[in-house]
């Protein structure tokens, strides 16, 4: 099974934001690096979560290590000119979000795990591929910590 994880997720996981979906995310990704599920990520995510880990305070070797152990997980996606012409072309209000969503799309994802599921309510995502919160995710793939 293919699972797109937008940065929000990946986030919630390397910032342990409890507030949000932390929890879920960290079952996410145990799935992901035990083989259970195959992850994705847009290759912009890594910029963000590089940033954002720098911000809060990972430098040199203890930033690479931690995106190195992220990328052990999840695979990166390239996003080209014709997701991003897709990106244009739909109903979304955030073109941020619409990337995100097209790169899923055109690789032919399963499922499109966000925290932020208020921007993907255009019929594009409701129609093309099935959006879940992290916690309806993990809810609907429970199945797996019985593996």
């Amino acid at each position: 099974m293919k699972v797109f994880l937008d940065t929000n997720v990946i986030l919630d996981h390397a910032l342990d934001r409890s507030q949000y979906y932390a929890d879920e995310a960290t079952r996410i990704l145990h799935w992901c690096a035990t083989g259970l599920l195959e992850g994705f990520i847009s290759s912009a995510s890594v910029y963000t979560l590089t940033y954002v880990l720098e911000r809060g305070g990972y430098q040199n070797d203890a930033l690479r290590q931690k995106l190195e152990t992220y990328l052990s997980w999840v695979t990166p996606l390239p996003t080209d000119a014709l997701v991003f012409k897709s990106a244009f072309d739909s109903n979304f209000r955030d073109l941020e979000d619409a990337y995100q969503y097209h790169t899923a799309l055109h690789t032919k994802m399963n499922y499109f795990v966000t925290g932020n599921l208020k921007d993907f309510d255009s019929g594009d995502a409701i129609s093309l591929l099935t959006v879940l919160s992290p916690a309806d995710f993990v809810e609907r793939m429970a199945f797996l910590d019985l593996s």
